[in-house]
């Protein structure tokens, strides 16, 4: 459930940083780092640092976790 809140929130925003991430799925920074990294390791989710501050880091989809979202659109149309 914690990797589909990520994704959920990726599908509503193309790019969060972590920090944005963890606040929107109510879990602490690093719970998300882990989950993230799974993710990352699994081809759904890329990190990238902010150009513009490179303490932040950037969260997005992959064309691989982009291609679940009908996916999960179907699940919660069935579970509604």
């Amino acid at each position: 459930p914690s990797h589909g809140d990520i994704l959920v929130t990726l599908y509503h925003h193309e790019t969060v940083t972590m920090a944005e991430l963890a606040e929107r799925i109510h879990r602490d920074k690093s719970t998300v780092t882990v989950l993230v990294e799974k993710l990352v390791k699994s081809g759904y989710v890329k990190k990238t640092k902010n150009p513009a501050d490179r303490r932040i880091t950037n969260i997005c989809l992959t064309e691989t976790g982009k291609a679940l979202e009908p996916v999960f659109k179907e699940i919660s149309e069935t579970i509604f």
